[in-house]
């Protein structure tokens, strides 16, 4: 009796199964360069000052965060508008850890300047039809 049909089933499903692999490997990396992007952008935004590139990348509640930080940014002397950008001039941001559960995902940063980390913190994301977008909690 001749196993070559059998092998070639079998042969078959171990194709198809590390298709399936891979199309969910690189489903879950796709998803994760998303959110990377998303979140450097935003934080990078954030540490330049470009609240208005900031919002693109966030969703209603940090539109409403970005606002208010306008406002007091607003509020300050010209002098001490460019001592803050000064401040944060040349601030590197570094993704740490993404971590993706269905429509929501964390996202591990620290922000360093000359060697010295600056804040090191979670961002949120959320993910809706407008794609992944960063969550300002204001607790």
């Amino acid at each position: 009796m001749n196993n070559y049909p059998q092998k070639n089933v079998y042969i078959r499903y171990k194709l198809y199964i590390s298709f399936i692999l891979l199309l969910f490997t690189g489903t879950a990396c796709s998803e994760k360069g998303e959110v990377r992007s998303v979140a450097t952008n935003y934080l990078k935004a954030l540490v330049d000052y470009r609240l208005d590139d900031a919002k693109k990348f966030g969703d209603e509640s940090a539109i409403y965060f970005l606002d208010r930080q306008q406002r007091i940014i607003d509020s300050w002397t010209p002098e001490e508008r460019e001592k803050a950008r000064k401040n944060l001039e040349n601030t590197e941001v570094e993704i740490l850890n993404i971590d993706i559960k269905e429509t929501k995902a964390i996202v591990k940063y620290k922000l360093t300047k000359d060697g010295k980390i600056l804040q090191s913190e979670q961002l949120h994301l959320t993910k809706n039809p407008a794609g992944w977008q960063v969550i300002e909690s204001m607790n």
